[in-house]
Order: C-alpha cells, then structure tokens, then sequence
C-alpha cells in the first residue's frame, strides 16, 4: 500500500512541474544578423521559443520537445516561428539535455543557425 501511494504522490509531479529555459543564441547566414533569446522546454510535447535580433526583430514559435529516455544518448527535434517584421521559419535541431544545435530557413529563403543551452561548450559546425 505505501509503494502505492508513494506512486500516486510522485506521478502528478512528474507530469506537471517539468520546465527548463535555455539560452538561444544564432546567425541568419546571409545577412550576418545575430539573434538572442530563450527556448523553454516543457521536456515533452509543445515547448516554446523567443527570440530577439540585433536589428530589433522579436520572433517566436513552438517546438517539440523530444521523449529523452537516456539524456546521454540525446534527441533531435523540430518547430517553427513568426517574427514582428514578416519573417517566419522552419528549424530543426539536435542536442542532449544540456544543450545541442541545429538549423533552419526562413520564409524569405535565408538560413541560420543556432545553438541552445550551455552555448559556451557547444561545437560550432
């Protein structure tokens, strides 16, 4: 009975409080434009992201957030976002729990690249 209880307890837990925010930072290849922000993890399902460009453009958008069984082993994902100016894109990434990178292209045809989470330790491609 206590095994089961103890179950009962943890579950709602587990299900509900589990959120981590990672630091974003990226390049738009073709226009050298930089961007900083946020991509918030709900560890699994719809997550969000937000954006900020060093012209002022703020964008935003969700991903999903991959099932990780074994964080060591890591996981790939995708999503998309809109921006105040128009622009709106396509991503997708790879990484572990603690952080990754990935790729996209916007709908005007530029392409970028971002790193999340630790963004000092991860490799540049």
């Amino acid at each position: 009975m206590r095994k089961s209880a103890l179950i009962l307890i943890a579950l709602p837990c587990l299900l509900c409080a589990c959120s981590k925010t990672f630091p974003v930072r990226g390049t738009i290849s073709k226009s050298g434009e930089k961007f900083l922000g946020t991509a918030t993890s709900q560890m699994v399902g719809k997550s969000s992201i937000n954006i900020t460009t060093n012209k002022g453009t703020q964008c935003s958008g969700e991903y999903d957030a991959p099932i990780v069984m074994n964080p060591s082993e890591g996981s790939t994902g995708n999503g998309g976002f809109q921006c105040s100016d128009g622009r709106s894109g396509q991503f997708s990434f790879a990484g572990d729990i603690v952080s990754g990178d990935g790729f996209g292209t916007m709908n005007n045809g530029d392409k970028f690249d971002f790193y999340y989470g630790n963004v000092r330790t991860v490799q540049v491609r």
